[in-house]
């Protein structure tokens, strides 16, 4: 089961650091000294990439992750990658355990495990380094629902204190663990200790066990709130009528991915849902699935078929609250990596009907069957996992598969310009914008490319429109400084740059660049100020090439005049 798992991501210790992870991990000190790991508790988890920008993120398990997958692979991708498929096979290993328990059979139990293991939903957030939030928070979660399970069991006040500890570690790994007092809620509902125990006596008892779930989530609560300012904050201006009206065509796409998993993209082209009339036929359809589930539910009274589903349901609520998502950023696959377990439970639980039916010719069927679903996994999973190996690969696989998302038109030119096919990255760029005039993040890398072109006019336009996209990037002042300074405004490219600094001064490189054009200024004051900025940007950023021994030497003319 976890040998044919882990060959499945073979090649994924070949692949690179990719989309988030270079921000992320790779330029990113918060996650590279253990001197900030108290303040991954009291900020969220974009803090030093974007101090300027409000997030929802707040997980210090998560950054003590990277931290330790720093501290001891460094900067070696392929270590980092295999870390992540690590934690992929401990949580294959704990649905195993899982399957046995509510499935009460190991032929199933095993199917349902290697179908986790295998299925290509879980290509993003095993394949991808920063996706290892999915399988750290379902691990932790599972190792809680187990050790819960393991109390209900036997009785022990050990289990019982280890599913207390997991859980709290859960919900620091990442905020969809606020579901698992649900999970166990629902799982004291439908399995009681005792099969004569009324419904009243499983409610209060239950809720009586889950008391000190619910006093570490306040706790929680309580320092998300001290951290982000807030329980959350909206991202993207999304009325609740659009939210109501998108959810059944968010259900259905995530249906036919766990279901159908193919043309996996870290992106694609879901939008909004604006008008009734758009969300009439997805209504209906997750109408009809809902009324057929619930139907074959009364029919069949299975507590097991029953807890399956809410495993599926339960963890996609909170992406369901889609004012808390970025714009363009509504669906992933990652969203789907612990609903899955319920999924291959669910199919578990079928096999194990079909194949314990005692006629031998359906046991073949259901064998076979069986055999050719994990060999089209398998296949499905190598292959899709490809798309990660690198930027390039991964931006224009999600071009192909999703031609109307801007971001990933955008960043399919960033890395069209790293590669120097610098023609391609531009007319990128410039479709984004036909697209979508107000789309920041093309107008500030055109902008920027002009910049580096030397096309400073053409430059500063576009740089000068993003400053007003976003009159909090400090990247886009600065080198819309860069940009008047060679124009010959030197004044207000002075003053353009040393707003960009202050916007966040911790940007390296740019200290040095502000000095060297206050150099060319040439007066007593603005040489002084170079020197400092030298200074500062020698000690903020050692491996600044020149800055140390610009400073002797301003420091030496100075000293002679």
């Amino acid at each position: 089961m976890l040998a044919v798992t882990l060959l499945a991501y073979a090649a994924v210790s070949s692949f690179e650091f990719v989309y988030d992870d270079g921000v992320q991990i790779v330029h990113n000190s918060f996650v590279q000294h253990w001197r900030y790991v108290p303040a991954f508790f009291a900020t969220h988890a974009w803090q030093y990439v974007t101090p300027y920008m409000k997030s929802n993120y707040y997980r210090p398990i998560y950054m003590i992750w990277l931290l330790l997958n720093f501290k001891l692979f460094g900067l070696h991708s392929g270590a980092w990658h295999l870390a992540v498929v690590a934690l992929h096979l401990v949580v294959t290993w704990q649905v195993y355990r899982l399957a046995l328990r509510i499935l009460e059979n190991e032929l199933a139990a095993l199917v349902s495990a290697v179908l986790f293991g295998l299925h290509p939903i879980h290509v993003e957030a095993v394949a991808w380094i920063s996706g290892a939030t999915e399988p750290l928070v379902a691990m932790l979660m599972l190792a809680s629902l187990l050790s819960y399970m393991a109390f209900r069991q036997q009785k022990r006040a050990r289990d019982y204190a280890l599913s207390l500890a997991w859980f709290c570690l859960a919900l620091f790994a990442k905020e969809s663990a606020m579901m698992a007092p649900m999970l166990l809620f629902a799982y004291d509902m439908l399995f009681p200790q005792e099969a004569t125990e009324r419904v009243i006596q499983r409610i209060r008892g239950s809720l009586t066990r889950l008391i000190p779930f619910a006093i570490l989530m306040g706790g929680y609560l309580t320092a998300r709130f001290h951290a982000l300012q807030a329980l959350g904050h909206q991202m993207t201006a999304v009325s609740l009528q659009s939210n109501l009206l998108t959810i059944p065509s968010l259900l259905l796409f995530y249906a036919r991915l766990l279901a159908l998993p193919i043309r996996l993209s870290a992106f694609y082209d879901i939008g909004y849902v604006t008008t009734m009339e758009a969300a009439l036929l997805p209504a209906l359809l997750c109408l009809v699935v809902v009324s057929f589930a619930v139907a074959m539910l009364w029919r069949s009274r299975s507590r097991p078929a029953a807890f399956t589903l809410v495993v599926v349901v339960l963890p996609l609520l909170p992406v369901m609250r889609l004012s808390f998502l970025p714009s363009g950023e509504i669906a992933h696959d990652r969203y789907l990596y612990f609903p899955s377990v319920g999924f291959v439970l669910l199919l578990g639980l079928l096999f194990r009907w079909v194949y314990h039916r005692g006629v031998s010719r359906e046991r073949w069927v259901a064998t076979g069957a069986v055999f050719a679903v994990m060999a089209l996994c398998f296949a499905a999973t190598m292959g899709q996992s490809l798309y990660w190996a690198d930027n390039l690969v991964l931006y224009a696989r999600g071009v192909n598969v999703a031609p109307n998302n801007l971001i990933s038109r955008t960043y399919l030119a960033v890395e069209l310009w790293r590669h120097g096919r610098v023609e391609d990255a531009l007319a990128q760029y410039r479709d984004v914008l036909h697209r979508e005039p107000q789309f920041w993040l093309a107008r500030y890398n055109l902008g920027y490319a002009e910049y580096s072109m030397n096309d400073c006019e053409r430059g500063s336009r576009d740089l000068q429109l993003a400053s007003y996209q976003n009159p909090m990037d400090p990247e886009t002042f600065f080198y819309l400084g860069q940009c008047r300074f060679r124009l010959g405004d030197r004044e207000t490219g002075i003053a353009l740059m040393r707003h960009g600094i202050d916007l966040d001064p911790r940007m390296p490189n740019f200290r040095a660049a502000l000095a060297d054009a206050l150099v060319l200024m040439g007066t007593e004051q603005n040489l002084r100020s170079a020197l400092e900025l030298y200074r500062a940007e020698a000690i903020g950023n050692p491996a600044h090439p020149t800055a140390a021994r610009r400073a002797g030497e301003l420091e030496a003319r100075l000293t002679a005049r």
